[in-house]
């Protein structure tokens, strides 16, 4: 064992530091990259078999034999040091030394690993993102290392986000302007980054910083590409400009009333050098004030609201209380004293409250498209009176973020509902109440993780729900662990947990909870957990009859559909098909799960165009929420609905299992029946060379061409 570690570093090329001595110099680029294999897996041991096919697939086995003895001599010399070898190696196997070496990606991955709370620091990430120097084994083309330096990039990236979103949350809206500039440098023509670089310049109340960004990048554009912004982008720069002028303008207003209204006793007074800074300068609150005045005056409203179908024109009080939202927005907040103000910012997040708990007893309901359209109209000050709960009362912020989940599930704001309600959790105090419970289920739903800490949430959700005598809860947090569970294809244990949420849910004579417990268990496989198909079809069919009675299409259209999967009679079959995809509610637009729903509905009833066109919007949204794994599995959908035979499918098979293997994702039998009519159809050398262009798509290029598919 070395005295001390040797340090390899990865990113950005290859470079071996040991005490004083740096070795970056290798005699051939293969023992580069052998050390580079080995060192990415430092833990387990290599087969000289699966080396020489990575480094060496077009030699004989015999050369190729030859040459990784030569390559791993030419490594010892360089590396071993006073008859300390940091290799271990057997006539089948070679390794590093473990206790001998340390390397850059490990720290990187292990900055990056959760803590207890499911959570990273913001120091963590920072660690990490340090480390990633630039891409891995940068200059480098070796096969094997394109997944793995897609898979870490992909992590990169995530902390980026998160990192920006955290900062925007404390109020630091200019830290996570570098952070944006690092997500462009790897793609300087991704417009999406550079519109996220251009809201956090409007979100620090900068103008002239969003209009210079919007510049540089026309220029870019035209000098490298003869091209111009798309639409989208051109079409963001003139709100982005005036939220910033409005945040610019409010700010300078809120310092104004601040230094006029704080008077502390003398000017050598200990809190003075607080208190008497503009609040603009106070991070958190100052970020959080100007951002409450932005949406005051700038914010957009939302769609129209769709007519109630208790009468034309009819004001109910829901219709009120959006008025009063808008109402406190507009004048309460600006308004008065500063301890009015205050109390117009308490009322404005109590009737945030109050219609949160209403729609949660209207879910799965006839009422939830109305509910969604609503919410939808009011999210800006759903997001108010979050940031303004998170301060006050974060107990009260935990009741209002986990009423919301099924809104911001279907309304494709998961990433952000996540973030609300880790955040409510982990600064509420840990009181053992119904509303914590009811949270906890969201954020392991909406964590769209379904992992252990997913699951421990959803049981401490029941033993919190039991203890209150909340049987209806337990219930519900039964339900998510039946889901979970069957996400991770764990049916046995996905029908227990089903079971015993569907018993409680009729005990309570719970019409919506049985509905979708029923419906849940119907798409449970029928050769699985002693499940008969007689028996999908009888609960498909109890859950088409509560759906119809509770007057609800999403419910009904779903029903339809796993009673088309287990009939028997083709046409009979079709004809659900067509009526589910008759049912199905899309006037606010599909989500990322409804689209694929739909999609498969629209598969099963053999319309295949319709099928890709749902598809693949799936996919674009997936892609718009940096969601990789949504991506390969909308890409997985759209090949195995078309019917292409063309080269392009080759590539997009390629594509998809480098997504898939970035992300440690198995792929289904199906899917590689698929790939073998392909290659019967193109033949195997025109199928593996399109393949392994595929997998060195990037990701947009990917989408692309999933996209084209026909």
């Amino acid at each position: 064992m070395l005295n001390e570690p040797m340090r390899i570093e990865i990113f950005g090329g290859l470079r071996v530091i040991h005490g004083e001595n740096i070795i970056d110099r290798f005699r051939t680029r293969k023992a580069a990259s052998l050390l580079a294999r080995l060192a990415l897996f430092p833990h387990r041991a290599h087969s000289r078999e699966e080396l020489i096919d990575l480094l060496w697939p077009e030699m004989d086995p015999e050369a190729g034999r030859v040459n990784l003895r030569q390559t791993l001599y030419s490594l010892r010399h360089a590396l071993d040091c006073k008859g300390e070898s940091v290799f271990e190696s057997d006539k089948s196997s070679i390794r590093l030394r473990a206790d001998s070496v340390v390397t850059d990606v490990a720290d990187f991955e292990a900055a990056l690993k959760p803590n207890a709370d499911g959570r990273c620091s913001l120091e963590d990430r920072s660690t990490a993102m340090e480390l990633y120097k630039d891409e891995l084994m940068a200059g480098f083309y070796d096969e094997w290392i394109f997944p793995e330096r897609r898979r870490l990039e992909a992590l990169y990236l995530n902390a980026l986000h998160e990192q920006q979103a955290d900062l925007i949350l404390l109020g630091e809206p200019l830290r996570a302007v570098p952070l944006a500039l690092r997500e462009i440098r790897i793609d300087p023509f991704n417009e999406e980054a550079h519109i996220s670089a251009m809201r956090l310049h409007a979100l620090a109340g900068d103008p002239a910083a969003v209009k210079r960004h919007y510049d540089e990048l026309t220029a870019t554009l035209r000098t490298e590409l003869n091209a111009e912004p798309t639409p989208e982008t051109a079409t963001a720069l003139a709100p982005l400009i005036e939220q910033a002028r409005v945040i610019e303008a409010s700010r300078r207003a809120v310092a104004e009333v601040e230094v006029q209204r704080i008077t502390l006793p003398h000017p050598g007074h200990p809190l003075n050098h607080g208190w008497r800074w503009p609040i603009w300068r106070r991070p958190a609150a100052g970020f959080a004030t100007c951002a409450l005045l932005y949406m005051i005056f700038a914010a957009p409203m939302g769609h129209v609201q769709r007519t109630h179908p208790n009468g034309a024109g009819a004001v109910s009080a829901v219709d009120s209380a959006i008025a009063d939202l808008r109402s406190l927005r507009s004048k309460g907040f600006v308004s008065g004293t500063l301890a009015q103000q205050e109390d117009a910012r308490r009322r404005h997040a109590q009737i945030c409250l109050d219609l949160a708990e209403q729609a949660w007893g209207c879910w799965y309901g006839r009422d939830e498209e109305r509910w969604l359209d609503r919410f939808s109209q009011c999210n800006e000050d759903l997001r108010v009176a979050l940031h303004w709960l998170l301060e006050k009362s974060p107990e009260k912020a935990v009741q209002l973020s986990g009423a919301l989940t099924r809104y911001w599930y279907v309304r494709n704001f998961q990433r952000e509902g996540y973030r609300w309600l880790s955040e409510s959790l982990a600064r509420a105090p840990r009181t053992r109440t119904t509303g914590r419970a009811r949270a906890l289920v969201g954020s392991a739903f909406l964590s769209l993780t379904y992992d252990a800490r997913a699951d421990a949430q959803c049981r401490e959700a029941v033993a919190i729900c039991r203890e209150r005598g909340d049987r209806w809860g337990a219930a519900h947090a039964n339900r998510h662990l039946g889901y979970m569970a069957c996400s991770r294809t764990q049916v046995a244990l996905a029908r227990r947990y089903y079971e015993q949420a569907l018993a409680e849910f009729r005990t309570l004579k719970d019409d919506r909870g049985s509905a979708v417990t029923l419906l849940c268990i119907s798409f449970l496989p029928y050769d699985a957990a002693g499940e008969s198909r007689a028996g999908c079809r009888n609960c498909a069919s109890q859950s088409l009859e509560l759906f119809e009675k509770l007057d609800n299409p999403w419910g009904v259209s779903m029903a339809l559909h796993s009673l088309a999967l287990v009939e028997t009679d083709q046409a009979r079959a079709k004809a659900m098909i067509a009526q589910a995809l008759a049912a199905y509610p899309e006037a606010n637009g599909l989500s990322q799960q409804e689209s694929e729903e739909k999609g498969r509905l629209a598969q099963s009833n053999g319309d295949l165009a319709t099928a890709r066109r749902f598809y693949i919007q799936e996919m674009q949204i997936a892609r718009d929420r940096n969601d990789r794994t949504g991506v390969a599995y909308a890409m997985m959908l759209l090949l195995g609905s078309s019917s292409s035979k063309e080269p392009r499918t080759a590539r997009v098979f390629g594509a998809t299992t480098a997504l898939y293997d970035m992300l440690g994702i198995a792929s289904s039998p199906k899917y590689d029946g698929e790939r073998s009519v392909l290659i019967a159809a193109l033949g195997k050398s025109s199928f593996n060379r399109e393949y392994h262009d595929g997998r060195k798509l990037s990701w947009e290029r990917a989408i692309d061409e999933a996209a084209a598919l026909e």
